[in-house]
């Protein structure tokens, strides 16, 4: 009998080794790939941006960046947000409402991303993305537009107003004012100068909350004719897409954009077949108010 139990310890002794040199034999797992080092997010045109200032709703805002790159925040005016990270437009923020505000707490996230060729920087080598985005033309106010029109501690004067047919908004104590051809930095250089009449140093913002000015037009043989509201610019070929391209028989060789450029109409041939066929070197960045006549 106890010759039988030594037997048995002897044979699980045995058994418990060769599992431990198995498990030792086996190799070691590998460690897991480590995230490849990207390149940081830098804002583009048409990207929607929710800044929030800890405990000041008056500040925090939902913008999106305008086609000259920049967007308006209350007390900070205009700001550039283009080529810069949301990091980077955060310490941006935070240092210019130290003028207003004790210690500001501020986080830029992004709600909506706007990609798209034609509203990405091209850098040249040895210049930084936000000095070249601050080189584009200021976005003027068009007709239709939506305005956030701030003057800071008077909620009776602040309001979101469209821009009418004429080109005017209304204000209360202001009264009717051109808006159309002005950029939000002018609009609120003159509408402080009016509410000086009334107020003691009076602080004005003008933001965009949409811009349906930039529109483009479709008419003929593409399959969704009719109008396309941008948030940004686009291409000849990118407008074309979003129309659901051309119909069965069009000829796409000889496509016209009237345009008016100074007061006058002008008329741009445009072989949409050659530019299909070359890609995005051929192509090209529609104007505000361009009607695309495909026959």
């Amino acid at each position: 009998m106890m010759r039988n139990r030594t037997f048995l310890l002897a044979g699980m002794l045995l058994a418990a080794l060769g599992v431990g040199a198995a498990v030792a034999d086996e190799a070691p797992p590998k460690a897991a790939a480590a995230a490849p080092d990207r390149a940081p997010y830098r804002i583009g045109l048409g990207d929607s941006l929710e800044v929030n200032v800890w405990k000041n709703p008056d500040v925090s805002r939902r913008v999106s960046v305008r086609p000259d790159g920049r967007f308006t925040l209350p007390l900070v005016g205009e700001i550039q947000a283009e080529g810069q990270t949301p990091e980077g437009l955060t310490k941006t923020i935070a240092e210019k409402l130290k003028e207003y505000l004790t210690d500001p707490v501020v986080t830029v996230s992004l709600e909506t991303i706007n990609y798209a060729p034609a509203n990405r920087l091209k850098t040249p080598a040895g210049e930084r993305p936000g000095e070249v985005a601050s080189a584009r033309p200021e976005y003027r106010v068009g007709v239709e537009d939506l305005l956030d029109i701030n003057v800071w501690r008077n909620p009776d004067l602040s309001r979101q107003v469209w821009v009418r047919p004429d080109g005017r908004v209304s204000l209360p104590l202001v009264g009717e004012f051109v808006a159309e051809g002005l950029t939000t930095g002018e609009l609120a250089f003159q509408l402080q100068g009016r509410l000086a009449a009334y107020f003691a140093d009076p602080v004005v913002t003008v933001g965009l909350v949409e811009i349906n000015s930039y529109t483009v037009y479709l008419m003929g043989m593409v399959r969704t004719p009719g109008a396309q509201k941008l948030r940004s610019p686009r291409t000849f070929l990118q407008v074309l897409t979003m129309a659901g391209g051309f119909q069965e028989f069009a000829d796409s060789g000889n496509v016209s954009v009237v345009r008016w450029e100074g007061g006058v109409q002008k008329r741009l041939n445009v072989d949409a077949k050659k530019i299909i066929s070359k890609g995005t070197e051929a192509d090209f960045v529609v104007q505000p108010g361009d009607v695309i006549i495909v026959p």
